[in-house]
């Protein structure tokens, strides 16, 4: 689970911010598969499932009306375990 949080006022959840994972150009193309995209909810969370280990680059881009900037982070994937990871954007 991804969570877009604002930098700016109090880390409170971004709603409708779109996030963007895919493999970093650096690594295998054959990771292609590894690639999603989703819209935060109203808590600032998005669910993805990805069934092989990697690295993974997420872009998180906010909605049209806000005016933070775009941000991103690595998330590490491993095999059978979920992952958390919150993203702050300013």
């Amino acid at each position: 689970m991804i969570t877009v949080a604002d930098g700016i006022n109090n880390s409170s959840p971004v709603y409708g911010a779109t996030v963007h994972m895919y493999p970093p150009p650096s690594q295998s193309p054959t990771l292609d598969i590894q690639e999603q995209t989703g819209i935060t909810d109203a808590s600032g969370n998005v669910t993805m499932t990805f069934k092989l280990p990697a690295i993974l680059q997420a872009d998180v881009t906010p909605p049209s009306s806000s005016t933070l900037n775009t941000g991103g982070a690595l998330v590490k994937l491993e095999e059978g375990k979920s992952v958390s990871k919150t993203i702050k954007i300013y």
